[in-house]
C-alpha cells in the first residue's frame, strides 16, 4: 500500500515509531504527547496523516521546496553584479559590511560568502594545522603594555611608493592606538610615533616589541657599545621597559592586527581615493581607528589607566640620536664629517678632554649636552665631500627606482671568464684522475 522510497529525518522516524505504537494500542495519546513533546491536538493530527497517507503523511511537506524567506534570483544577480564591479578583490565579511555602509543592501556575512563561492568570486580557505602555542593572559590595565611594530607593504597599490605603516596596539583592550605612515621602518619613525602617542595618551609601562636593530643590538658581544640601541636608550631614559618577543605569535595582537589592515585599510583607502602618506596621515587614520575600535576593541578588566603623564619638553631630547664625544684640547668635537667648536670663555680647563653627549633630531639639529646642560658652539664643515651614511631600510626612499638593480656583468667580463677557467680546470682534473 506504501510502497516507494520515502525521505525523513531522524526526528520524524522517531515520529513513526510513536504513531504506530499508537495504532497498535501500545502507546496512548497523552503519553505519546509527552514523548515527543507536543499536544494531544498535534498526536491525533499525525494518527490522522498516517492513516490516510501513510509514513509519507509524516514527512515534512517542505523538503525539496524554495524556502519563503529566500531571496530572488534577480536581487541575487544584482549583488553578484555589484560586488564584481565596486568590490571584487574583498572578503565576504568586509563585502557585507561595504553593502550595508554604501549601498544601503543588508545581508548576512554567511549569504555573501556562499554566493561569493558560487560565482568563484570567493575561494573557499581551507583550515590548516597550527603549532601550538601557549596563550599568554591579557594584560588587566590599560596602559600596562602596548605592542609595536611597523609592516612594510604596498599600501596604496601602486599609487604611491611603497612605505611602512608604524602601528601601537594595547595589549589589555586590542585597541589600536596609533597608525602612521612612514618612508621606512627607521627609528626616528618609531620616536615621532612614540612622542604622538606620549602627547595623547601619556606613556605606557612598557613596550613590547620584535627583535629588529631598530629595538635591540643582535651582535652577542657587541665592542666598544652599552648594549642599548638608540630606541633602548630611549625608553630607558622615559621610564618605558622594554621587552623583545621570541617569536611573531608572542605578540599576536599586534600581528594580527597589521594582517587585518592590510586588507581593510587598503581597500578602505582605495575606495576613498587616498593615494599617498600625507593624504592618510592625520585626520584620515584618526577616524578609521574610531571605527576600527568600535567594532573590535574589548573593554579591559580592570579600570585603571595607567599612562603615565611625562613633559614633553623633556621627552623631545630623549627621541633624538646620541652619541658620545670627547673634547679636544682645542675646545672642538668631530661628528659626522663637522667641527663643532665649542664657545666657553672661561671654562676651558674644565672642559679639556670632558666627556660630552651630542644629539641630533629628525631635522639634522644639533645639542651638545655636558653634565645635563647644552653648550653654545658653532659648525664648521670638515669635507664637502662628506657624505653621512645611509641605513638599508632607507635606501629605497633615497636610491631612483631606475638604479635599484643588479649589477650584471657583461659576457667576457673577467669574472665570466674566471669562472669558466675554473670549470674547465675542473673537468681537466675529473678526467685525469678517471
Amino acid at each position: 500500500m506504501f510502497a516507494g522510497e520515502i525521505t525523513m529525518s531522524h526526528k520524524e522516524l522517531k515520529r513513526l515509531e510513536i504513531v504506530k505504537k499508537i495504532e497498535e494500542k501500545r502507546l496512548s495519546q497523552r503519553e505519546a504527547a509527552a514523548i515527543l513533546g507536543c499536544t494531544d491536538r498535534t498526536v491525533r493530527l499525525l494518527l490522522r496523516r498516517y492513516q490516510s497517507d501513510g509514513p509519507q503523511g509524516l514527512a515534512s511537506r517542505r523538503r525539496g521546496k524554495r524556502s519563503n524567506r529566500a531571496f530572488q534570483e534577480e536581487f541575487k544577480r544584482d549583488i553578484i553584479t555589484l560586488i564584481e564591479s565596486k568590490y571584487p578583490d574583498f572578503g565576504p565579511t568586509l563585502a557585507t559590511e561595504k553593502l550595508a555602509e554604501r549601498d544601503n543592501l543588508f545581508l548576512s556575512r554567511e549569504t555573501t560568502r556562499k554566493w561569493m563561492i558560487e560565482q568563484e568570486i570567493w575561494e573557499a580557505k581551507i583550515k590548516k594545522t597550527k603549532k601550538s602555542h601557549p596563550p599568554r593572559e591579557r594584560r588587566a590595565n590599560y596602559g600596562e603594555l602596548v605592542q609595536i611594530d611597523g609592516s612594510p607593504h604596498d599600501w596604496f597599490e601602486g599609487r604611491s611608493d611603497k612605505c611602512c605603516l608604524i602601528v601601537f596596539v594595547d595589549d589589555a583592550t586590542s585597541r589600536i592606538q596609533w597608525l602612521n605612515f612612514a618612508p621606512a621602518e627607521t627609528t626616528f619613525a618609531y620616536f615621532e610615533a612614540m612622542e604622538c602617542y606620549a602627547e595623547r595618551y601619556g606613556l605606557p609601562v612598557s613596550a613590547y616589541s620584535d627583535r629588529h636593530s631598530i629595538f635591540r643590538v643582535n651582535i652577542k658581544q657587541p665592542q666598544k657599545s652599552t648594549g642599548l640601541t638608540q630606541f633602548g636608550r630611549a625608553m630607558i631614559g622615559i621610564g618605558v621597559k622594554l621587552i623583545h618577543a621570541n617569536s611573531p605569535q608572542a605578540k599576536g595582537k599586534v600581528e594580527n592586527r597589521n594582517k587585518t589592515l592590510q586588507d581593510r585599510l587598503i581597500k578602505e583607502m582605495r575606495l576613498d581615493g587616498i593615494d599617498n602618506m600625507e593624504m592618510a596621515n592625520g585626520a584620515y587614520l584618526e577616524q578609521f581607528i574610531e571605527r576600527f575600535n568600535a567594532k573590535f576593541a574589548k573593554a579591559p578588566r580592570s579600570p585603571q589607566d595607567l599612562h603615565q603623564v611625562v613633559d614633553l619638553k623633556q621627552l623631545k631630547l630623549h627621541f633624538t640620536l646620541q652619541e658620545q664625544r670627547k673634547i679636544s684640547k682645542n675646545l672642538t668635537i668631530s661628528y659626522k664629517g663637522k667641527i663643532l667648536a665649542i664657545e666657553a670663555p672661561g671654562r676651558a680647563r674644565q672642559l679639556y678632554q670632558a666627556r660630552v653627549t651630542v644629539c641630533e633630531d629628525q631635522a639634522g639639529n644639533l645639542t651638545v649636552l655636558y653634565k645635563g646642560q647644552s653648550l653654545s658652539f658653532k659648525v664648521y664643515n670638515k669635507s664637502q665631500y662628506y657624505s653621512e651614511p645611509i641605513a638599508r631600510s632607507e635606501l629605497a626612499t633615497v636610491i631612483p627606482k631606475k638604479l635599484r638593480r643588479h649589477y650584471l656583468p657583461p659576457a667576457d667580463h673577467p669574472w665570466r671568464l674566471f669562472n669558466g677557467l675554473r670549470k674547465k680546470r675542473r673537468i681537466h682534473v675529473a678526467s685525469r684522475v678517471a
